[in-house]
């Protein structure tokens, strides 16, 4: 295993990377940070469904976990091709349920070299708000939600304050399982799922009322589309009205249409009414009339940790959460090219940036004489 060398983490970029196992999929970041600023690199996901599979058999069965065993082990290879300084594989939703995670860590860390962290409802939502803040220094009283596939958590964080976290025990791909709307999408299918979201959220959320709050997750991003009737989206922000319009115009639409009309993955589309009442729900269990949207997730919240105190990260995440002081950097211009050479083991292509006007080369990986990412 590697030795991570000294840092200077004011001044200097680091490259880090890390890789979350969801509900949905498995996402690998390498990111180059600097300051309160972090450039995606790399930034690649596979779709493995874990969370269903978790659902049905409680655990990951040999199929399931050899699938994931190979998607580490390829998205793992193109961080070291990255020359990430440090590489985390973190589970959240599926791994906390599943009965076997600790096989499946051991299997893991045989596998890819790379220790897995499960990670706690708090931990997972306080490293979103690192992603969504970019450690920027927390001076006002800041409300973040990430609405998941099978979890929906929130952290208020408070300048002074320690984070207060909480967790609603549904996420998109949950209460549509719940729920089982039709396709296509009907009115009354709409309502059920709005009213099971509004039970849940006025069961679940005990928390004082806030101004202004930041809503993460694919199903908050993929709403500004319906919003904005498959556009870009003007502005990334939802209100009330917005979201509860979102939601009646999905009603009448098979989810092929909505994943062609709004230009989201079929697998989006099936869950996108459960999100959007999830969204509103939400919203009114806070008392917002709306929100902000960030497309920022745990994974930049990772790399910026890792960057900042490496690996006691996880020990020092919730000082981390209030910030640090520095001014808010733009990402800047992408590290002198390293352009990987056709494409990463699994044959996934990865979604490479590379610099402009220097020639690609290939970037040498650990067997060919370069360090490991530190495991972490």
């Amino acid at each position: 295993m590697a030795v991570t060398a000294p840092r200077d983490r004011k001044h200097r970029p680091l490259v880090e990377a890390v890789i979350d196992v969801g509900s949905n999929t498995v996402h690998l970041l390498v990111g180059m940070v600097t300051d309160h600023a972090v450039t995606p690199l790399a930034d690649e996901s596979a779709v493995l469904s874990l969370g269903d599979v978790v659902d049905i058999e409680g655990r990951l069965p040999f199929a399931a976990r050899t699938a994931l065993l190979d998607a580490l082990e390829a998205q793992a290879n193109v961080a070291r091709r990255w020359q990430a300084r440090d590489l985390v594989v973190i589970g959240t939703e599926p791994l906390r349920r599943a009965d076997d995670r600790d096989e499946v860590a051991a299997a893991v860390l045989g596998r890819v070299g790379c220790r897995m962290d499960v990670l706690s409802h708090a931990e997972e939502v306080e490293l979103t708000l690192l992603g969504v803040t970019w450690g920027v220094e927390v001076t006002e009283r800041l409300l973040v939600v990430d609405v998941g596939g099978g979890s929906s958590e929130w952290v208020l964080v408070r300048p002074g304050g320690g984070p207060v976290t909480g967790v609603l025990p549904t996420g998109s791909r949950r209460l549509t399982a719940t729920c089982s709307p039709r396709d296509p999408l009907r009115a009354e299918d709409a309502d059920r799922l709005l009213e099971e979201a509004r039970r849940l959220a006025s069961e679940t959320i005990v928390a004082p009322r806030v101004e202004e709050a930041t809503f993460t997750g694919g199903s908050s991003t993929n709403l500004l589309r319906v919003i904005a009737a498959g556009d870009d989206p003007a502005s990334p922000r939802i209100d009330r009205a917005a979201a509860a319009g979102a939601l009646q115009a999905l009603v009448g639409q098979t989810s092929a249409q909505v994943a062609s009309r709004y230009r989201v993955s079929p697998a989006r589309a099936r869950v996108l009414p459960a999100g959007a009442a999830l969204v509103l729900a939400i919203l009114e269990a806070f008392g917002l009339e709306g929100a902000d949207v960030s497309e920022a997730s745990l994974r930049e919240g990772a790399v910026i940790a890792l960057a900042r105190v490496g690996g006691a990260w996880r020990q020092r995440l919730s000082s981390l959460t209030h910030g640090w002081p520095g001014l808010p950097a733009r990402p800047g211009p992408l590290p002198a090219p390293r352009r990987t050479s056709g494409r990463p083991p699994g044959g996934q292509k990865a979604r490479l940036a590379v610099g402009p006007g220097v020639p690609g080369e290939p970037i040498p990986g650990p067997s060919q004489g370069r360090e490991a990412p530190t495991a972490r």
